[in-house]
């Protein structure tokens, strides 16, 4: 994952700021909701479709709590923060794998009695309930899959098997990085649900946030920093990529995801990208994503001259859901922006910039 500075509380919080103190929900809309209320019941009605919960203040003070919910399948990532002291019950409705994480530090933070730190990140297996206490003004989001997803694709990406998530500490201390790219996937998956309605209705988009969010939760629970590749001879990895590249290419309206690669070779994730390392020097999600990059390029020269194209909307159709990352990987790629792909008029061969992965020169205007 590609490493950006966090947004800040800011615009994803700024209108919630701005609101009203009493209870005030934004429109129901498919995958993403938010809401900022004084009413506890409020909050459970809020979360219904997901777990039942309770909410009660420790501590005199204001009680207002915002809240953000996006929903990919049966996948939920949410964001919550309470402006006093609270204690946190729940019970998933499904039974569930969980993790939460600090959007930002904050101390004196309890979960099932355990003092929360700095590096924590919090893991919650499915049949038990959560339980946390808060302190006032604390900012954390978290990540629920259900157990049924979450062991397929820890079997079909070969990443570990159910007896390796089982009885795992309740407060797991990951490394600086792997506690970063989980809590800005989190971040960013709602950030992008709110402003780009595309990615909640893409089916490609939402197998993408799913497979990454699978990833991330399982890697949590094992403690991994890494993923590595396994010993198998020279043959078998030609093998593997070459049969991975082939049902990519006899899918060109629908690539292929990871998992459906490892499922279809009978391999794992660790395999499969071994595999991608020796035959063309990428890793196999690496590779999936220049197919797709590719698509997108293919649509957007198709649509020139045509009627209006939302980019957004045919990023997330090819499971970009990121709109800034999926700009830079598009220009890195390419040489130009997708909206410069759009233009009318084709370039003269000699203003073509190379495709070196770096932004192309700007030219200066003949004078007068």
């Amino acid at each position: 994952m590609t490493s950006v500075g966090l947004p800040t509380v800011g615009e994803a919080d700024a209108a919630i700021a701005s609101a009203s103190p009493t209870h005030e929900a934004s429109p129901q809309v498919p995958g993403w909701s938010r809401i900022r209320t004084e009413d506890p019941d409020a909050l459970v009605s809020f979360y219904s479709d997901m777990a039942a919960r309770s909410l009660d203040q420790m501590a005199p003070g204001p009680f207002i709590v915002s809240a953000e919910l996006g929903r990919c399948g049966s996948t939920f990532v949410f964001r919550e923060s309470c402006s006093a002291l609270t204690q946190t019950w729940a019970r998933f409705r499904e039974l569930s794998y969980a993790c939460v994480v600090p959007v930002e530090p904050f101390e004196r933070g309890r979960y099932f009695g355990q003092a929360i730190r700095e590096t924590s990140v919090l893991t919650l297996e499915p049949g038990l309930d959560f339980w946390m206490v808060a302190p006032a003004d604390a900012d954390y989001a978290g990540l629920v899959m259900p157990q049924s997803l979450v062991l397929r694709y820890a079997s079909s990406l070969q990443l570990a098997g159910e007896e390796h998530l089982r009885d795992c500490p309740r407060l797991i201390d990951l490394p600086a990085h792997r506690l970063q790219a989980l809590r800005r996937f989190m971040v960013r998956v709602l950030s992008n649900f709110e402003r780009n309605a595309a990615n909640r209705v893409s089916a490609m988009a939402c197998s993408q946030i799913e497979e990454s969010a699978a990833v991330l939760l399982i890697c949590t629970f094992l403690g991994r920093s890494r993923l590595r590749g396994a010993g198998r001879p020279k043959s078998s990895y030609e093998r593997i990529a070459r049969q991975a590249r082939d049902l990519a290419m006899a899918r060109p309206d629908s690539p292929p995801t990871l998992v459906e690669l490892c499922e279809h070779l009978h391999v794992g994730l660790r395999a499969l990208n071994y595999a991608f390392q020796h035959a063309v020097g990428t890793s196999a999600g690496e590779y999936l994503r220049v197919v797709r990059l590719n698509r997108v390029r293919e649509e957007l020269l198709a649509a020139r001259g045509g009627g209006r194209v939302i980019l957004s909307a045919v990023a997330a159709r090819w499971g970009f859901w990121h709109a800034s990352q999926f700009a830079r990987q598009y220009r890195a790629l390419f040489g130009e922006r997708p909206s410069e792909t759009l233009r009318l008029e084709d370039p003269a061969p000699a203003s073509l910039p190379p495709v070196t992965g770096k932004a192309p020169a700007r030219r200066r205007l003949p004078e007068g």
